[in-house]
């Protein structure tokens, strides 16, 4: 008998929730957040903002602090996290940011991005999935319970 998709989705929402919690590291548990959250939908690019700064990128071993594409993201993560308070979840693109940041959108990330914070209470710790097709309702659900835990 053959896995249904919404079977195969809890399963792997399972899985990393499972590799999150035998992280023995920090940077163990940022790599699964920016890479291995793929597995629940897939996306281009991953950054992961802690502690006011990004703290992870996919496919990047460590950010460098002052990289123009590190200091362009922190201030959509600061704009996003402003502009929904109270918000687990925004699907963005270039048009929900400012002038300044909206022109930079299209050398930086493609189309869509997905804003989810992480963990359960209303904490600045963000999670930004980029990718070109729009988010589902389906997709967004299961990343958004991925990040509360």
């Amino acid at each position: 008998m053959e896995a249904s998709p919404h079977t195969e989705s809890l399963a792997t929402l399972l899985h990393l929730a499972r590799r999150a919690r035998e992280a023995v590291e920090p940077a163990e548990l940022r790599f699964i957040l920016v890479n291995e959250t793929h597995a629940l939908s897939p996306y281009r690019q991953a950054a992961l903002w802690l502690d006011r700064e990004v703290a992870a990128l996919s496919g990047v071993v460590s950010p460098e602090a002052n990289a123009p594409y590190v200091l362009w993201l922190s201030q959509v993560f600061r704009h996003v996290g402003q502009s929904h308070p109270q918000a687990r979840c925004a699907s963005i693109d270039a048009g929900d940011l400012p002038a300044a940041l909206s022109e930079e959108w299209h050398a930086w990330l493609p189309a869509r991005a997905l804003w989810v914070r992480l963990g359960p209470d209303a904490a600045d710790d963000a999670l930004l999935l980029a990718r070109e097709e729009p988010w589902s309702e389906a997709e967004i659900t299961l990343i958004a319970e991925w990040a509360a835990l």
